[in-house]
């Protein structure tokens, strides 16, 4: 069982049983004071009497004989269905009885509720991990150690007879050795990471890395935490858990420009289904001067994403809605082109972002600055007229 369940059925069963209990062990006789109708027109008949004998309709003798006729028949109706009427709350054993049924009730519907809903486990039929990372919203987060343990499963342990593997694997058994002893040995542990991340083994590096972080201690800067975060990103196959989001928040805290840190920010934004809070995530990123435009092209290889969930989210909105909502998408994610077109070089690492690039534009509608992009990269890369039609062949469907 999880912990969710039991807080469910907390949240459910103790304020029941409570009640249930206060009310067994003060048991009470129970009054209730009915008027009838006609006990209520006797009562008005002696008011209206009242008012007449006050405004001189009728004289004393009159009243005094009127009212002992309506207080004789109040008297008789008194006799005949009485003042009140009661009854006495069952006996402690049946109410035991009835609260047991109820909270009985309470347990098994919350355990109803529990396994229709599903575990936050979020496992499959077959243990393995049942979530898409673009198909559904991300809701609600999972910790890296769950994530992993699902992924585990997946992992296809293959013996390696590369003679570097092997060097790395023989030198890794010894470092880990070696840090048992030496448990603040910074160095190590940074080396430790890198064998880690030549062999592959994302897990495990996140695990060193945060290692680090602890040995570091107040000093852990903000290059620490975005590492730590990516390292989770990189060994749960993508997906953002909470401890990379907090990470990543203690990444922005230190340094609210950390490339990396925003970038998986940005993509934390894209799973949870906030097309705005990613644009304006990576809107940052490609409007700050870097030497390096690895966030850029990233950012230019799931532009696509953001598309597809700019789309959805249309589609879910009232039709008058719908052309403040392209204006306001138009202008953002023209903003995040024109300053990724800024960050990119004419290189050869550069090409597919290019690509990438043109290929947003078509899929926005916006064919006046595709062709002019495409006629740009024709002469960067001075392209012949083979390679460009190459080029254009996907972005011509866009175009028409």
């Amino acid at each position: 069982m999880n912990l969710t369940f039991f807080i469910l059925v907390s949240i459910f069963c103790i304020p029941t049983l409570g009640l249930c209990l206060a009310r067994i062990f003060n048991i009470k006789k129970i009054q209730l004071f009915q008027i009838s109708s006609e006990k209520k027109f006797l009562r008005y008949q002696l008011h209206q009497l009242d008012r007449d004998f006050k405004k001189g309709v009728i004289d004393k003798e009159e009243f005094d004989n009127a009212k002992a006729l309506i207080s004789h028949d109040a008297l008789k109706l008194i006799k005949e269905k009485g003042e009140t009427e009661s009854f006495d709350v069952p006996p402690k054993l049946a109410n035991f009885i009835a609260s047991g049924l109820l909270l009985s009730i309470l347990i098994l519907g919350t355990t109803k509720v529990y396994f229709a809903v599903g575990s936050p486990d979020l496992l499959g039929a077959h243990e393995q991990l049942d979530f898409d990372i673009f198909g559904k919203p991300a809701t609600q987060r999972l910790w890296q150690n769950t994530v992993e343990k699902l992924l585990q499963n997946e992992k296809e342990k293959v013996d390696s007879k590369n003679p570097e593997e092997l060097k790395d694997r023989a030198l890794l058994k010894q470092l880990e050795k070696t840090l048992k002893d030496e448990t603040s040995d910074l160095g190590g542990y940074k080396l430790l990471r890198s064998i880690h991340l030549r062999l592959g083994n994302f897990q495990e590096a996140r695990v060193t890395q945060s290692k680090i972080i602890n040995v570091l201690g107040e000093t852990a800067d903000s290059s620490s935490f975005a590492l730590y975060a990516e390292l989770c990103v990189l060994a749960a196959n993508g997906y953002i858990s909470i401890d990379a989001q907090a990470a990543l928040e203690k990444a922005l805290e230190l340094n609210p420009k950390n490339m990396k840190a925003l970038f998986y920010n940005g993509l934390s934004f894209l799973q949870e289904e906030k097309t705005l809070a990613t644009g304006n995530n990576w809107l940052k990123i490609v409007s700050i001067p870097a030497e390096n435009n690895q966030w850029t092209r990233l950012i230019l290889m799931n532009f696509d994403k953001l598309i597809a969930l700019s789309e959805k989210e249309r589609a879910n909105i009232g039709v008058w809605r719908q052309r403040e909502f392209d204006k306001n998408n138009r202008k953002l994610f023209s903003a995040i082109l024109k300053n990724a077109e800024k960050q990119l070089n004419p290189d050869e690492v550069s090409y597919d972002s290019w690509k990438q690039l043109i290929s947003a534009y078509f899929k926005l509608n916006l064919a006046f600055e595709g062709n002019k992009l495409i006629k740009k990269v024709k002469v960067l890369y001075d392209l012949n007229q083979n390679e460009l039609e190459l080029l254009m062949e996907k972005e011509k469907i866009y175009g028409d």
